[in-house]
């Protein structure tokens, strides 16, 4: 769907009528699982970011689907229904695309879909205001984050002020640590997978997407050994 921008009460009027436009200062790439992806998650690079953050979007199957609901697809920058040239090079020219400008976008995967071991979601669909109001925040320096193997992650101090202040909710430190814990084994198996739809897709990939998406399985190879499969908030030391 498609609305115009001058509906929106906090647009920027003087971007928005300059002929020279607006610095775009951030990018998000969302996937839907509902077990392995953080619902926000900031890239340390921009490479990193297309490597793992849009190449590696997977969508779970739903019941508006065909088919058995439950299953994971890939689906790298939700283009490849619309791709008309090779995914391995247009990922390479994404990843060219960021490393030519000055001041390339932070890069952000989100996830609003995880479930608790109940197979409830574990917050309203009200939340994505929360995750995209840090991510506007660490824009403009205004929130600390702790580390994870792929990327930063919020602090719970802080999305406690953002749940109340845009929502008027209580957010327990129960449900912070349960969305936001790395899950080393399910991030190998979705690099993994990431790594089988190039190949099937695109049998002229270049090798260092695969180098790539091989030293980071390593790196949280090493991770889970020094700090356990379930990494939770803060506990992770690069």
């Amino acid at each position: 769907y498609t609305m115009r921008l001058d509906y929106l009460e906090n647009i920027d009027k003087e971007g928005f009528e300059s002929k020279n436009g607006v610095q775009v200062e951030g990018i998000l790439y969302g996937g839907r699982d509902s077990d392995i992806t953080v619902p926000i998650e900031e890239s340390p690079s921009w490479r990193d970011g297309i490597l793992l953050k849009a190449a590696t979007l997977e969508s779970e199957t739903t019941s508006a689907t065909l088919g058995k609901e439950g299953v994971r697809k890939s689906d790298p920058m939700a283009i490849t229904d619309f791709l008309s040239y090779p995914l391995g090079q247009y990922t390479m020219n994404n990843i060219r695309f960021g490393e030519k400008v000055d001041q390339p976008p932070r890069i952000f995967s989100t996830n609003y879909f995880m479930k608790n071991a109940a197979g409830n979601f574990m917050t309203s669909k009200l939340a994505k205001k929360v995750w995209l109001h840090w991510a506007e925040g660490r824009l403009h320096g205004e929130y600390d984050a702790y580390d994870t193997p792929t990327g930063k992650i919020p602090r719970y101090e802080d999305l406690v002020i953002l749940f109340q202040k845009h929502l008027d909710e209580a957010f327990s430190k129960e449900d912070y640590e349960y969305l936001f814990s790395f899950r080393c084994a399910g991030w190998i198996g979705k690099l993994e997978r990431t790594k089988a739809f190039y190949t099937k897709m695109d049998s002229h990939t270049p090798q260092e997407l695969f180098d790539h998406w091989d030293q980071a399985i390593e790196h949280i190879r090493a991770a889970k050994e020094r700090f356990g499969d379930v990494i939770r908030p803060g506990a992770y030391r690069p």
